[in-house]
């Protein structure tokens, strides 16, 4: 599960085969029935209700919608490619107050991994920017950390290290100053403002722990920035490329 999901991280990139799912393997498995079809643009019926759209007080009252057969046991899975094919005007706020959460957490580290394991659903991420950095200035080597009143937090020159693991996909820099701290290590990402508009990136002081995504000090923490002075047409193009890769039914 945790490479799924962290092969999943950016989205699901262009692709082919087929996939057989958990559920019904399992069903395969056990010989159970499964009297549902699986959500595809070529299957139409108008009888067909999708679960995210059953009425809470049902239009033809007795009407069973989920009608299930003797003996079978359900195993019910999520689909993003459902958004694309029962959509109605009203879910894309929705949509988009779902996807803007899972970037807004305000946890990480191990409190994020205790409430995650104790609530898988809400699951999500914390990019913004810690220990008091609001701005940061790349300037060669040279990367500068400025609090809101544009007072400098660190300073320091950063040499190349090694690559993460591919799981992180991050290009990591260590400065060699003593009083670097948790400013020691910054891991880039690939991206960049002239190929994806935006920024991705980690910072610590342990090397180790920011190769991890789920796990340690760092987990569920990945800081993403953009250009101070993004002009709308980066701003478009990067919420578009964030859409694509999080909402899309490729």
């Amino acid at each position: 599960m945790k490479f799924y999901l962290e092969f999943f991280k950016y989205g699901c990139p262009p692709h082919g085969g087929f996939g057989l799912g958990i559920d019904r393997l399992t069903m395969l498995l056990l010989g159970l029935t499964c009297p549902a079809t699986a959500c595809n643009s070529s299957s139409s019926s108008e009888d067909e209700v999708p679960p995210h759209l059953k009425p809470e007080t049902p239009e033809e009252p007795g009407r069973d919608y989920y009608p299930k057969a003797d003996g079978a046991t359900r195993l019910v899975t999520y689909n993003v490619g459902v958004f694309t094919k029962y959509i109605s005007d009203g879910s894309y706020q929705m949509i988009a107050d779902m996807m803007r959460a899972s970037t807004t957490a305000e946890i990480y580290g191990p409190e994020a991994v205790e409430a995650y394991a104790a609530d898988p659903e809400s699951m999500r991420f914390d990019c913004y920017f810690t220990e008091g950095v609001s701005r940061f200035v790349f300037d060669g080597n040279t990367v500068t950390g400025l609090d809101e009143a544009g007072n400098e937090v660190f300073s320091h020159s950063y040499t190349y290290v090694q690559e993460l693991p591919e799981a992180i996909s991050c290009y990591a820099y260590k400065t060699d100053d003593a009083d670097a701290g948790e400013f020691t290590y910054i891991c880039l990402s690939p991206d960049t403002p002239a190929t994806t508009w935006h920024i991705e990136f980690r910072y610590g002081d342990d090397l180790e722990a920011l190769g991890q995504m789920y796990e340690g000090k760092y987990a569920f923490w990945q800081a993403a920035g953009m250009l101070e002075d993004a002009d709308e047409e980066m701003i478009d193009n990067c919420i578009e490329l964030f859409c694509t890769e999080n909402a899309s039914e490729k």
